[in-house]
């Protein structure tokens, strides 16, 4: 959530402060829409402790930019309240998990490049069963959008490198590569985008031009075929899901029945 304390923590703090706070994210209490126990958002909170704002105005908007509702008054009481609506907003409580997760970041510019995109990522993975599939839709036109996001995909091939390398030494950018990294170690993932193959097969990322060439691919191993191989069907336990604007959806699974 942005509002409330962000105006001082990252708002008006150092370089070097906002990077101590950034590398807390490796806690696994450092969800999206968390706020209990989450390590970024107390640090945050303790910092604009030391410089309360007199008064604070924060509002709530759709995934269109369109205004739902404003809150005014003391700093954490204005932030609690517009993250709850938030919450509300962009969070999609699930019953169960998929094997399969199709999810588009929304079209652009939300996919405008891969930096950008990769947040539909992070909002997803947890909806997938550990080794299961997720295929990004992303377009990301222009490429991969930041070049120590890059840097670290190519530097660091595992999440346990990405961590220890966002323990040691945040650079922002290469967080980016953390969270790919940590989804990438639940998940099996693939693209759909114009990105060069080389590059995401390099990163062992399966790339694809086409949403159908995808599925082909990524589904086969769930397919059984009759004894001539004339026809096929898929598994009828596999459980497949869509989401269409993946950027601003967080998936929120409640009760795993597996």
């Amino acid at each position: 959530f942005g509002g409330g304390r962000k105006s001082i923590l990252p708002g008006i703090s150092s370089r070097e402060t906002i990077k101590k706070n950034h590398a807390l994210l490796v806690d696994e209490r450092a969800r999206t829409t968390n706020v209990e126990n989450n390590p970024v958002h107390l640090d945050m909170s303790e910092a604009a402790s030391f410089a309360p704002p007199d008064f604070v105005i924060n509002t709530v908007a759709d995934a269109s930019g369109c205004l739902v509702d404003a809150y005014a008054g003391e700093m954490n009481a204005v932030f609690l309240k517009g993250a709850e609506v938030a919450k509300s907003l962009f969070s999609l409580e699930i019953d169960d998990m998929f094997d399969v997760l199709l999810v588009s970041a929304g079209g652009f510019p939300k996919d405008r490049n891969l930096y950008q995109a990769s947040k539909t990522i992070d909002n997803s993975y947890r909806a997938v069963v550990p080794g299961g599939k997720l295929i990004l839709v992303a377009e990301c036109r222009e490429g991969i959008g930041d070049p120590y996001f890059e840097d670290w995909m190519n530097r660091y091939s595992t999440y346990q490198a990405a961590e220890e390398a966002i323990k040691t030494n945040f650079v922002l950018g290469g967080h980016k590569a953390f969270y790919m990294r940590k989804a990438m170690n639940r998940v099996r993932l693939s693209i759909v985008s114009e990105l060069d193959s080389d590059v995401l097969n390099r990163w062992g990322i399966n790339a694809y031009r086409s949403v159908g060439e995808a599925l082909e691919e990524e589904m086969e191993e769930y397919r059984h075929y009759n004894v001539t191989k004339t026809s096929t069907k898929i598994n009828e336990k596999v459980k497949i899901g869509i989401v269409k604007n993946g950027l601003d959806t967080l998936l929120v699974p409640v009760t795993i029945n597996r």
